[in-house]
C-alpha cells in the first residue's frame, strides 16, 4: 500500500531493508516474525533475496544455546527452548534446565508419524 507521503511502497521498503541485513540478523527478524501481534506476509520472508539467503546460509541448530543464554534471561521473561527439540530426552533435557516452552515445530513437522511424536513429547 501506498502512503501519499512516501514514494515507496512498503513491501518496496521492506526488501529494500532486508537485503541490506547480514545472514544471522535476517534470520533473527524471520524468528522474531513468529512472536509479532500481527502476521507478518510470507511473500516477504519467502521473497527471491530471502530463499536465495536462506540456501547460501542455513539456519544451524545449536542444543547448547539454551544452557548458555539462561543465566541472562531468568527473570526476565518466560524461557522457551527453540533449537534441536527433537526427541523426547531433549524435551526432558529442556524442562530440567528450566525451560518453560519448547518450540518443536521441526520435531513435529519431519516426522513420520506426527501423532506419535507429539504424545512422545508431551509425556517428556
Amino acid at each position: 500500500e501506498q502512503s501519499s507521503e512516501y514514494p515507496r511502497t512498503f513491501i518496496t521498503t521492506w526488501q529494500t531493508s532486508f537485503a541490506k541485513l547480514k545472514p544471522g540478523a535476517a534470520r533473527l527478524l524471520e524468528l522474531l516474525a513468529w512472536f509479532a501481534t500481527d502476521p507478518i506476509p510470507d511473500a516477504l520472508l519467502e521473497d527471491e533475496a530471502t530463499v536465495k539467503m536462506n540456501k547460501s546460509h542455513p539456519p544451524a541448530v545449536d542444543a547448547d544455546a539454551f544452557s548458555r543464554l539462561l543465566p541472562n534471561a531468568r527473570g526476565i521473561a518466560p524461557l522457551v527452548a527453540e533449537s534441536g527439540v527433537r526427541t523426547p530426552a531433549d524435551a526432558r533435557r529442556y524442562r530440567k534446565e528450566g525451560a518453560d516452552a519448547l518450540l518443536v515445530g521441526e520435531a513435529l513437522s519431519s516426522a513420520a508419524d506426527p501423532e506419535a511424536a507429539t504424545r512422545g513429547l508431551v509425556r517428556a
